[in-house]
């Protein structure tokens, strides 16, 4: 068996209800994106036949589960499956870094060393310009309006379904502006939707 071209990998993490893997269609179509763009493959894959026949080993009888999808260029490499428990965040950061994670890699490096610099969850700018969390997209309501960066670190399944829904709109939002808007959300395959008070911005870290 041959090694494969690229020493990279990358996941996709995806949510488990009493074992049924939620929004697949949205997981499928990034990690084919993915695919197409770093490899140049153009053949599809389909993850759903894939994970029927792990059914048995998908938590049939947990409430909520996460499984960790690892591939490459030569495909699906292997699954990880465990009781997920949403965290609870306290308090976020903003900490302006020029990082790039246009896809779902497997090394984190650069997201992970900017970790310490927050008390509990940070939320990355770029020139001053919202990105995302370490674990999340982010939406941001105004007049009953709930907007996106445009640019995230990493476009997420779950945002990107929210977008076709219109129930985000995207938008370049600027740290400084954040006074304007009187909510915040945070947007994952594993929690959905979560919304936080604006209090919950750290206003002693990352400036």
């Amino acid at each position: 068996m041959h090694p494969p071209k690229h020493p990279i990998t990358l996941l996709e993490t995806i949510r488990l209800e009493y074992g049924v893997p939620q929004n697949l269609s949205w997981h499928t179509a990034r990690l084919n994106h993915t695919r197409r763009e770093l490899f140049g493959m153009t053949d599809p894959l389909d993850l759903e036949p894939y994970l029927q026949q792990q059914e048995a080993s998908l938590l049939p009888h947990v409430p909520l589960g996460k499984l960790r999808l690892i591939y490459n260029d030569g495909g699906i490499v292997s699954i990880d499956v465990a009781p997920y428990t949403p965290k609870t965040i306290v308090s976020i950061a903003l900490i302006e870094a020029d990082i790039d994670y246009p896809h779902k890699y497997t090394d984190r490096a650069n997201l992970n060393r900017l970790t310490d610099l927050a008390k509990d969850e940070m939320l990355i700018t770029t020139n001053g310009y919202l990105r995302d969390t370490s674990i999340a997209n982010i939406a941001l309501r105004r007049h009953g309006i709930w907007y996106t960066p445009a640019t995230p670190l990493l476009p997420g399944t779950t945002r990107a379904r929210l977008l076709d829904e219109g129930l985000l709109h995207p938008k370049e939002i600027h740290r400084n502006t954040l006074a304007y808007y009187d909510r915040l959300a945070v947007v994952n395959a594993m929690i959905g939707f979560v919304e936080l008070p604006m209090s919950v911005f750290d206003k002693t870290a990352g400036m």
